[in-house]
């Protein structure tokens, strides 16, 4: 019997929207929003680098009589995706930055993007012209400003951070150049491979001159429509899909049903896709998307409104994503099944049946494939753990996703 496989993974296509920016900024991300947001008489843009072609960097010129207190945000209004994790022992931040000249004072700023009234300002000054790191310790506030120790004792946060160019000088046109925008470790912003040359075939990690991993489809050319596979060609599957599950038997079940809503058009906005009851507190949606990267969350009834009843609560930072904490995938050309999770939970569904092991042996292997292919032709009784999917539907797709699952 010929089972064919079919690729799991393909170029991910993040043309359809971009997140938004957080730390560490190195201005090299195709996914990201690097807008900038200005104020004071300063104008930004993402440039290359004109002292390195293969860098990307922010340019900011200072213009005619700018203000004194002119700077730019790193980002927009909304500050970066989380908050920045300053604490009294890990009070450093640190920014590459460009200067015409040495002895420049440059601030930078962190506040709360919900908040401005809630802020914290340090201060340095190059010590060369040209390009160098420069560390901004929030433990030595500038004049004027709050103490760090004073926020953190009230609870604030920080999202957001502004940088300022020659601070309490006028612009006179002049430009500068920033990059690389981190948290530092314990006050340790020294970049451990900064000074090592590999050999050819290796690359430095940490400090250390490893190996660089073997492509193993680097000389692997491949027959029209197949793709290659960890060394395999594969066939390149056509209208893949995604598929939502989410775990309803602790909650109260709105009458209008359970909804999928995310912000992107594909997911409907706050409506949100309806999804489909599959019994036992199981609902499901399977849909086709754009490649790319999204974010979404279930919503208990339909509202047309973003400021209503019936979302999941935000969810703890290891599922959530963003400012409203919501659920994320990244979906390339291929299957995709996300949940069952439990209602405002990350905990998927647990069930005492493995999906995919139709045999019932413990183990997902290519005897489950050859079952659920008795399955399509009628030599063997259906089983819920073939369904792969979740489709309600025994079906070539179920095959490709445990194929999938096994070569992976």
């Amino acid at each position: 019997m010929k089972i064919l496989s079919i690729l799991l993974f393909l170029s991910i296509n993040f043309s359809h929207g971009q997140v938004q920016i957080d730390l560490p900024v190195n201005f090299e991300g195709s996914t990201v929003d690097y807008t900038m947001s200005d104020f004071g008489g300063n104008e930004s843009f993402l440039v290359t680098d004109p002292y390195d072609s293969g860098n990307m960097a922010i340019e900011i010129i200072k213009t005619i009589q700018a203000a004194t207190w002119a700077g730019t945000t790193i980002g927009t209004p909304a500050g970066f995706a989380t908050n920045i994790p300053l604490t009294l022992s890990n009070s450093v931040m640190a920014v590459r930055v460009w200067s015409p000249q040495a002895g420049m004072p440059i601030r930078l700023k962190v506040e709360d993007s919900n908040d401005p009234t809630h802020t914290c300002e340090t201060e340095t000054n190059t010590t060369v012209s040209g390009w160098q790191v420069i560390e901004f310790d929030f433990t030595n506030q500038a004049p004027g400003t709050e103490l760090l120790s004073i926020g953190l004792g009230y609870g604030w946060t920080y999202n957001m951070a502004s940088i300022f160019f020659n601070f309490g000088t006028e612009g006179t046109g002049e430009t500068y150049y920033f990059d690389d925008v981190q948290m530092c470790n314990n006050g340790d912003c020294i970049d451990l491979c900064e000074d090592i040359t590999c050999d050819e075939g290796q690359m430095c990690d940490n400090g250390d001159c490893v190996d660089i991993p073997v492509d193993p489809c680097e000389d692997v050319t491949c027959d029209e429509g197949q793709t290659c596979d960890n060394g395999d060609c594969v066939d390149i599957p056509t209208d893949p899909k995604v598929t939502f599950l989410v775990d309803m038997q602790n909650e109260d079940v709105d009458g209008t049903g359970v909804y999928v809503s995310g912000a992107d058009p594909q997911l409907a906005g706050p409506s949100g896709l309806l999804m489909s009851d599959q019994g036992n507190g199981i609902w499901l949606l399977t849909i086709p998307i754009s490649p790319g990267t999204y974010t979404y969350k279930f919503r208990n009834g339909f509202y047309d409104y973003w400021d209503g009843p019936g979302w999941e609560p935000d969810l703890p930072a290891e599922c959530g994503f963003g400012e409203w904490n919501d659920r994320q995938f990244t979906f390339s050309n291929t299957d995709l099944v996300l949940g069952p999770y439990y209602f405002g939970s990350c905990e998927l569904f647990e069930s005492d049946d493995i999906l995919g092991d139709v045999n019932a042996d413990g183990e997902v292997n290519i005897l489950d494939v050859i079952n659920i292919v008795n399955i399509i032709l009628g030599e063997l009784s259906v089983q819920d753990s073939a369904d792969l999917n979740q489709d309600g539907l025994i079906s070539i797709l179920d095959i490709i996703q445990l194929v999938n699952i096994i070569i992976t």
